[in-house]
């Protein structure tokens, strides 16, 4: 990732909002191992997710309640 996209990648984290990216990605991160590192640690994270369809994202949703 670029600079300039990790500091639009804090935005979320900057406002306390959560940005959610619903969909596979798979076809990116084959050919990116910094986009790979970016999705494992956004995940660990609470602002930004990565999930590859509403039933991981309802699943995501109930581990933090």
């Amino acid at each position: 990732m670029t600079g300039q996209n990790r500091h639009q990648a804090s935005k979320p984290t900057d406002y306390r909002l959560q940005l959610i990216i619903d969909g596979v990605i798979t076809r990116f991160t084959e050919v990116s191992e910094s986009l790979v590192a970016f999705v494992a640690e956004s995940n660990r994270g609470r602002h930004i997710w990565f999930v590859s369809n509403r039933l991981s994202l309802q699943d995501r949703i109930a581990t933090i309640h």
